[in-house]
């Protein structure tokens, strides 16, 4: 990869000072405890001393010396000579500066605190240890990596080598992790897979764009034929996924940056790459993509359902109110026959005579008929409304083939609900006249009732929408024609 990743702040702050420390980095860096203090007094001369308090102040805060002591900022200055009550600080460092035995003094803080140096024994092996781990892991910007490698050099007392000594180990690190990267995902490919994977940048004579284009667009218009499309779309993936190696076991943030550089770039700069690195980056890209395709069909889903039941409810709530009229009419007739049969002063045997003369018997029951038909059950408002559209759910079959549920639905109530959902689409859905559960072809047990192969009767215009919660027994016979029989 190329060297110069470094920006220009980082380049510009690399072992040097930015500007004032924060009182929090004086009391870190510059403080001077006792044994700080007896070593700083082994120096002869104001001067001296000054100038090996701040030396070591800045060793701790950098990590390096500087070749210039007069760049410590003031505030760091003027606390260091306040420890050491030292007056003229600013003429003490500008001496201290043009002494020669300054250059002597870099290495005794070295000797007496511990600092080593990048060249030294073990040192490269443990910073390269250091970054391979995160290179590894995880998918940080190399500028970020830099800033974490100069951070343990601080913590180990190392002293910071040359700028771009540490930029180059750091992009020579992860040029091994991304190559062993690859290698771990084009090991197990067989020369028909990288052919499949290789198909994926290639544009077809009959098309005007390749597949990888194609796939990576998600659905972007909320409506059943996008539903549709895009369970095709899943399809195709699957179709292209299917036997390729699994990538479960290496890092999920290094094979994530794989598919997000697929997903940003071109298809033709995606075939541009070396082939193990282009294997590598389409399947990453293409493993990725099934788990993001089914996600994009449930969110789908969601937000088509959700808008279909919120016109539904309006569509309800209008007609409501245009048969109001109606159903007042009909339930005041109904109102006076229910107190006559109140009245306790009309006897029990004249009830019903009472109640014809004040209305006659079609009257009666015409109001109790409008009543049953205007007056419907509040949780049954949305199944009346789409059943009058059933073109609306026309993809749930691709639907439920298409999403495999089977980790969702595992135990308890949720195991219960897709049995359910399973058990009303197919006898209610499946527009065929006799078949096989609709369970087996999944790979489920026929039913938890019977070991014996089921076998559905139903009628095509059967919708979903029928096979509401609540209304289906499965030990009695169906309504609309729909049974249950054994072979």
């Amino acid at each position: 990869m190329p060297v110069g990743f470094l920006t220009e702040s980082q380049a510009r702050e690399y072992g040097r000072f930015t500007g004032e420390p924060t009182p929090d980095q004086l009391a870190r860096y510059f403080h001077l405890d006792d044994v700080d203090c007896a070593f700083v007094a082994t120096h002869r001369g104001d001067h001296n001393r000054l100038g090996v308090a701040v030396q070591l102040g800045s060793l701790r805060m950098l990590g390096i010396f500087l070749e210039d002591p007069r760049e410590v900022p003031d505030s760091a200055l003027r606390f260091t000579a306040h420890q050491l009550s030292l007056p003229g600080h600013e003429e003490l460092i500008a001496e201290y500066a043009r002494s020669e035995g300054r250059w002597r003094h870099a290495l005794r803080i070295r000797q007496r605190y511990g600092y080593r140096t990048y060249t030294d024994r073990g040192v490269g092996f443990r910073l390269n240890r250091f970054l391979y781990a995160l290179c590894w892991t995880g998918s940080d910007r190399p500028s970020a990596i830099f800033d974490r490698a100069v951070a343990w050099l601080l913590e180990a007392k190392v002293l910071l080598p040359g700028l771009s000594v540490l930029e180059r180990a750091v992009a020579r690190v992860r040029t091994r992790a991304n190559a062993r990267l690859h290698r771990a995902l084009i090991e197990a490919l067989t020369p028909d897979q990288r052919a499949r994977l290789d198909s994926l940048v290639e544009v077809p004579e009959s098309l005007r764009q390749s597949p990888l284009d194609r796939l990576r667009d998600g659905p972007y218009i909320q409506s059943g034929r996008e539903i549709s499309r895009a369970l095709a779309r899943l399809a195709e993936i699957r179709a292209i996924t299917n036997e390729l190696p699994s990538t479960d076991r290496l890092p999920p943030g290094k094979v994530s940056s794989l598919a997000r550089f697929a997903v940003a770039a071109k298809a033709q700069a995606v075939a541009r790459l070396p082939p193990d690195r282009r294997a590598a980056t389409l399947l990453a890209f293409i493993q990725t993509l099934e788990a993001s395709a089914g996600d994009d069909v449930i969110d789908l889903f969601d937000a088509v359902t959700t808008s279909m039941f919120t016109q539904a409810a309006t569509a309800s709530k209008e007609a409501r109110l245009r048969s109001l009229r109606d159903l007042d009419a009909a339930a005041l007739k109904l109102r006076d026959a229910a107190i006559v049969v109140l009245d306790p002063e009309t006897p029990d045997a004249e009830v019903r005579a009472a109640i014809f003369r004040l209305l006659s018997s079609d009257a009666l029951a015409a109001a109790a008929e409008r009543v049953g038909t205007l007056a419907e059950p509040h949780d049954d408002t949305y199944f009346t409304e789409l059943r009058k559209h059933p073109r609306k759910i026309a993809y749930t079959p691709a639907l439920l083939v298409g999403l495999d549920l089977g980790s969702a639905f595992s135990t308890g109530f949720a195991a219960q609900s897709a049995d359910a959902m399973f058990f009303r689409f197919d006898r209610y859905v499946m527009p065929t006249r006799e078949r096989v559960c609709y369970r087996e072809r999944r790979g489920r047990p026929p039913d938890r009732r019977s070991a014996a192969p089921l076998v559905y009767r139903s009628r095509p215009t059967r919708s979903l929408l029928d096979c509401r919660a609540g209304s289906i027994s499965p030990t009695v016979r169906q309504p609309g024609g729909c049974r249950r029989t054994q072979r």
